[in-house]
Formats: structure tokens, sequence, C-alpha cells
């Protein structure tokens, strides 16, 4: 459970030959298994750091930028919404899929799954000695967008570094990240107003803030956040997205460097609070940054050290310590 990031990079990994398996991505990205999540930006530094291959992520993906990193022979990584009947009573989650091949004609994607390797989508079980033959599931490009807008479309691309001309003539305007952030933001402000399911409205608005946040507008990224969080008790209860930050830290940013320090802490306490052991890092650390921004370093460093028990090492934690005069 919660591995699900490791578990895929090795996926990805084993198309270039690594050799390796999910323990060895996990110890290094989740060296306390009690971390929920593992960010984009953490398993593309890991490929750049532990392997001879290059990474690069963005948000603002499409069917045709899959298909075109496909067709280049780059397989692609997308982190997306889950919740399948297996965990129907967990309610919504984040999730890892690698995908590995596309089919018009059937207008589906064909996706590797950590968790759903021996639990297919169409139930029952996958026999161990068929593991290996196993091809990978179908995933309708309708239902993929939609779960796909979760996370703001966002996508995670593997390659030699001799290859790197590739990826980005494949990425075509999203080559850049600055392009990619506006493209993301242009598609988010127009489901605002298209879409009508309020959950996806939902993700709309903070599709919008996430993009505003790449972009350093952090002002308007605050707003579009503030009309998501509004939308958001219009959710129907069973399906409310409540992990939202486990996993994407815009709002944190927005806040912050808006200099809307006492949100940050409210938003951060609630999420923490809502878990039942509060094993999140990056919630600890910009709680950490806003009381220490209101002059409380106590609470700060209780914090930045409490963020480190549950990621050892954890970068940015490490540094702020250090910044304060304090030991990590």
């Amino acid at each position: 459970m919660n591995n699900c990031g490791p578990a895929t990079l090795s996926m990805y990994l084993s198309y270039y030959k690594w050799g390796k398996d999910q323990l060895s991505t996990g110890v290094v990205l989740r060296p306390n298994d009690k971390d929920v999540n593992v960010m984009p930006y953490e398993l593309v530094d890991f490929v750049d750091q532990h392997t001879a291959l290059h990474a690069l992520w963005r948000y603002g993906g499409d069917l045709q930028t899959i298909r075109a990193l496909l067709n280049a022979g780059f397989p692609v990584m997308i982190e997306k919404s889950f919740e399948p009947y297996s965990l129907r009573k967990e309610g919504w989650m984040g999730h890892y899929n690698l995908v590995v091949g596309y089919d018009d004609e059937r207008q589906s994607l064909t996706v590797h799954d950590s968790y759903l390797m021996s639990y297919p989508p169409w139930g029952g079980e996958i026999p161990v000695e068929q593991w290996n033959t196993f091809m990978g599931f179908d995933f309708p490009y309708s239902e993929s967008e939609q779960a796909w807008r979760s996370f703001n479309f966002v996508f995670i691309v593997v390659y030699p570094p001799e290859k790197e001309n590739d990826v980005l003539n494949a990425l075509g305007p999203l080559a850049t990240e600055e392009a990619a952030d506006r493209i993301a933001y242009d598609r988010a402000m127009q489901e605002t107003s298209s879409l009508t399911d309020v959950r996806d409205k939902f993700f709309a608005w903070f599709n919008v803030g996430t993009s505003l946040v790449g972009l350093q507008d952090y002002g308007k990224a605050a707003t579009a956040f503030d009309t998501a969080f509004n939308i958001y008790p219009d959710i129907k209860l069973n399906v409310r997205p409540y992990r939202i930050l486990w996993y994407e830290t815009g709002p944190y940013n927005a806040y912050y460097y808006s200099g809307r320090y006492q949100d940050v802490i409210n938003l951060a306490s609630q999420t923490l609070g809502n878990m039942s052991e509060p094993a999140l890092e990056e919630s600890y650390y910009w709680r950490a940054l806003s009381y220490n921004a209101l002059g409380n370093t106590t609470s700060a460093v209780a914090d930045l050290r409490a963020s480190l028990n549950y990621h050892p090492g954890y970068a940015p934690s490490v540094a702020m310590l250090t910044k304060l005069g304090k030991t990590p």
C-alpha cells in the first residue's frame, strides 16, 4: 500500500533493463513505509540521481501527448485518481499508472497498474503463473481523461540522455515547463465553465490554481484554490477527494507566497488531523515555514523534525533546520 510511485517507476525502468525492483526505488523514495505519497518531482530526481537515465515531468498532457511519446518509443507514467471496487471503503485516492500502448479503434489506453496486477477491473484474479505474460489493462479514453484530470494531467517521461531531443520533439508545445503550465492553465480555465459534475469542477479550479503556482502567479492561484475549496462541500460525501493534500501541495505554495500564513497552518493542520497517523512530510514542512514566518520558531522546528521523522533526509526540511541554526 502507498508504494505505487516506486513500484510504477521500477516497472518503467525495467523497459530500459534497469534490473532492479520496487524495493530499490522504495528504499530511497519512501525510507519510512508510513509515507503515503511520492511526488512526481521526487520520482524524476530518483531517475536523475540513481540511474544513467534522465526524466522530466509536465502538467497539461493529453491523449495526443501520449500518442506522440509512445510513437517515439517512450512509455508514459501518469498520476490519476483511483477508486477501485476492491478499495471502495477507502474512498478517493491518487495512483500512478504506466501507459504502454493505445488503440484509437477501441478508444482505449493500455496501462500497467501496480495494484491491479492480480485484481483486474473485470473481477477475479490472475493466476501467478500468468503474471509474466499479462500485457496490461484497457483504460478507456473517457475514463482516463476524467481520472487524469484529478492531477492536472501530469505525466513523467524517462529516457536515455542521448534521446532528449526526441522526447522534446514529441512533447511539442509542452517541451518547456512554462509553456506546459500555460497550456494546463488554459485547459483548466475552459473546464471550469464547460464541466457540469461538481467534483470535476472542483478539480478544474484546483488545476487552475496548480498551473498558476507553476507560473508563479501566487495571488491568482490562491483565489483559484479558494474557489475550489468553496465548491468542495457540495461534493457528495462518499466521493469527496479528502486526500487531495496528500498528493498536491499547490495550495500551500499559493497561500504561503501570498502571505496567508495562517491559512497554510489551518489547511495543514486540517489535513494532518484527518489522517489516522499524520504522516505527511510536506504538510509539516509548509506549516513549519508559516509558523516561522509568524515568528513561532519553536513550533516551526518541531514540525520540521516531525517531517523528518516520517521522511528521513527530506531535503527541504533539512535545509530549513540548517538555516534556523538547528541540528536536523
